[in-house]
């Protein structure tokens, strides 16, 4: 009998979620990349569930007492399945794919969790309201803040952000002096014009930290195609999974647009024309054909399995 391979991912409804990156390359990877005869001995779970890996992240691989951690680890080891030689393709390729993959995860991921958690408007409008579709009370409640608050460590003094309520050295508007001297003047025409002071202020703020973050991303971009270009091949590799995964997600909230619009300035609309056709080929529904099951009982992130996963790794 096949040995299974459980993996678990971000997501629901069958279909990875855009707050992981990885999951979504994952997703794409199985359903693209592999052979019938790989693809039968996986199945996917769309568990949403931290405290199923050691790293406190998805995705996972688990096969009997087998765990893989992460994106380049995962399809590595099912690309050496998947051969018929067991090998993993030339050497020094497999080093600059290497390299590819670290600058995606110290670089262009990075950005990424940036219009996640720190653009108030994907905070507020997309971001916080995913996590009820993907995890149990309580942690639904409190886990968009604690990413938010590992997001805002990578950027001090790179790119601004607005601040906002779950931030803990968060100070309410209250507390501002204009708005103390509104309360004590009782008067509704002076606060109403103080808040909307206060809004166009937050307004030409976010103006700014969006040009900033365009400016990073369009240098990130060029980076990425100087290194990409040293594979000297057109063909996909696995390291475009995860860079299409990126933009994939960037274009799909609701800053998108400004986005793409900045792209196209800087770098043609052929950049992004290229970008939306490779992101159409291995993300149309007619491709997915792994296997995909609900998670079972042991394997939700209910209160009860993540105070025991907790027990298991860090007690």
């Amino acid at each position: 009998m096949a040995v299974k391979r459980t993996i678990h991912l971000w997501g629901y409804d069958n279909v990875p979620s855009l707050i992981s990156p990885e999951s979504i390359a994952l997703f794409w990877f199985l359903n693209t990349k592999l052979n019938d005869e790989t693809l039968n001995d996986i199945e996917i779970v769309f568990s949403n569930n931290v405290g199923m890996s050691a790293t406190g992240k998805l995705p996972i691989l688990i096969q009997d007492e087998l765990e893989v951690f992460g994106f380049a680890n995962i399809t590595n080891y099912l690309i050496k399945l998947n051969s018929t030689d067991g090998k993993n393709g030339d050497e020094g390729e497999s080093l600059l794919e290497t390299a590819l993959f670290a600058f995606l995860e110290n670089k262009i991921n990075i950005l990424v969790d940036y219009q996640l958690y720190l653009d108030k408007k994907n905070y507020d409008s997309f971001t916080r309201k995913q996590f009820p579709k993907l995890m149990y009370w309580p942690m639904w409640n409190y886990t968009p803040s604690l990413k938010r608050s590992e997001v805002r460590s990578n950027f001090e003094n790179v790119i601004g952000y607005l601040p906002h309520s779950d931030d803990k050295d968060y100070l309410d508007e209250k507390d501002d002096l204009e708005d103390v001297a509104a309360d004590m003047a009782q008067s509704k025409t002076f606060k109403i014009k103080n808040k909307l002071k206060q809004r166009k202020r937050e307004e030409l703020k976010a103006i700014g930290y969006n040009l900033q973050f365009n400016n990073r991303l369009v240098e990130l971009l060029k980076m990425w195609d100087t290194v990409r270009g040293n594979l000297n091949t057109e063909i996909e590799i696995t390291s475009d999974l995860l860079f299409w995964a990126n933009m994939y997600i960037l274009f799909n909230l609701p800053t998108g647009n400004n986005i793409k619009t900045h792209i196209t300035k800087s770098l043609g609309e052929s950049y992004i024309d290229m970008l939306n056709d490779k992101i159409s080929l291995v993300s149309t529904k007619s491709n997915y054909k792994v296997t995909i099951r609900d998670p079972n009982f042991n394997e939700q992130g209910n209160i009860i399995m993540t105070l025991y996963n907790f027990s298991k790794y860090y007690i």
